[in-house]
């Protein structure tokens, strides 16, 4: 979904993308949907080690199932006369405890697309906050992803979505798939996408418990364990792929998994008793999201699931509980 708005006169700027061939424009504001994500499925493959501003970082190879979910942010974003990109954020919950400054994925963001487009001006940014902060579904990434996409349609669309993909890669690996979204299986570290049936529309609830788990925490304790020796029971991707494209649910939920929730579960028990509550009120599937700790439980009754939502929000330890659609 995209608005845009003439703002006042001055240096012009012609979006013939958008039929308005016979106007120009001037400071130009483009909004953005930023979309959650769930991991339908994540597998672990291995290592490899890459050189990044001269220095050599272990990364994780992955295969993972990952998929949109209604559950959004707004993202605003239009030209500054400042001297440097500025971000404001609201929320509807509780205010995020994410940088503001130039340390924030969307200021990044926004400074990779200066130097990608060629470009002098500076953005003011306004974040609309709706998806929990470090919560495994993609939020900061969902919105760098989005003020790309904003910037890049108020000037003249001059990148693909591919080679957006390709420079976001360092700044996170679930960028390139934030860039699009859908439903998409998701190797490499990240950056390779393939796309998948669309999973159908089917009512969820997200359930973030009230304490944090950092993507390096849940991918520290997945190698210690690795390293111990100890077993970690890994998804048949190939199947699971298998099963979407034949619209089978029943057998793909029932051996898909998420690596990250067996190593995070064993010091955060409510993790798994979030899930037995779903599913002792109907829900289908439920599993952690990502490197967690949100949970995301997927029903066919809209009712248990508003249910199921409501009663989960007035609990104690619980920073929030969404309902939202597949």
């Amino acid at each position: 979904m995209i608005f845009l708005t003439p703002l006042r006169p001055g240096k012009f700027l012609h979006l013939n993308k958008y039929n308005f061939s016979d106007r120009l424009y001037t400071y130009m504001e483009v909004t953005e949907i930023a979309k959650a994500k769930i991991n339908l499925s994540l597998d672990i493959r291995g290592t490899r080690e890459e050189t990044r501003d001269g220095k050599k970082v272990l990364f994780h190879e992955v295969a993972m199932i990952m998929h949109s979910v209604s559950l959004s942010d707004m993202v605003t974003v239009r030209l500054s006369d400042g001297d440097r990109s500025f971000l404001s954020i609201k929320s509807n919950g509780p205010l995020p405890s994410i940088p503001e400054g130039a340390d924030n994925l969307c200021i990044r963001a926004a400074e990779l697309m200066r130097k990608a487009l060629s470009i002098e001006d500076h953005f003011f940014i306004s974040l609309e906050k709706n998806i929990p902060s470090a919560a495994g579904l993609g939020g900061g990434s969902s919105d760098a992803a989005a003020v790309m996409r904003a910037i890049n349609r108020l000037y003249d669309s001059r990148l693909s979505i591919e080679e957006m993909g390709s420079l976001s890669t360092p700044l996170g690996a679930d960028i390139p798939y934030c860039l699009s979204g859908g439903t998409k299986l998701s190797t490499g570290i990240g950056e390779k996408l393939s796309d998948l049936p669309l999973f159908p529309t089917m009512p969820c609830v997200l359930v973030k418990p009230n304490f944090p788990i950092s993507t390096k925490e849940a991918y520290g304790r997945y190698d210690e364990m690795t390293e111990k020796g100890q077993d970690v029971k890994h998804p048949d991707t190939d199947a699971l792929v298998s099963f979407l494209k034949e619209n089978e649910l029943d057998p793909f939920f029932n051996n898909t998994r998420n690596v990250l929730e067996e190593v995070c579960v064993r010091e955060h028990k409510e993790i798994s008793r979030i899930e037995d509550d779903a599913k002792k009120s109907g829900a289908l599937f439920s599993m952690m999201s990502g490197s967690g700790p949100t949970v995301f439980s997927i029903f066919n009754d809209e009712k248990k699931a508003i249910a199921f939502q409501e009663a989960y929000e007035k609990k104690e330890g619980i920073e929030g509980a969404f309902f939202c659609f597949t």
